[in-house]
């Protein structure tokens, strides 16, 4: 979670002013001293644009494609825009290479 608040510039007090939870509960759920309850992890899924699955790094089929679409939503959109472009110009290069 540390990670996607700092990419988006935020405080701990930012985020959990939005999530309704005091500053120092969120520091706990970042520092996995402390876990929040099902409410309280949807709203941190829904802010962040990440699935709980992602949060809670459960291991799934896509695996890295999971984790870099979650990387991806919590990005700024100028920057998801230029690694779309990467991500673009990288197949373009891989399949037209000869």
């Amino acid at each position: 979670m540390k990670a996607l608040r700092t990419d988006l510039d935020l405080k701990q007090s930012d985020v959990a002013q939005k999530l309704g939870i005091s500053a120092s509960v969120y520091g706990n759920y970042e520092q996995d001293k402390r876990s929040p309850d099902y409410k309280t992890l949807a709203k941190i899924c829904v802010f962040y644009h990440v699935s709980a699955d992602y949060l809670l790094d459960v291991p799934t089929e896509n695996g890295c494609f999971s984790s870099l679409s979650g990387t991806l939503r919590s990005m700024h959109p100028a920057d998801q825009q230029r690694v779309s472009e990467y991500a673009e110009m990288l197949y373009f290069y891989r399949t037209h290479k000869k």
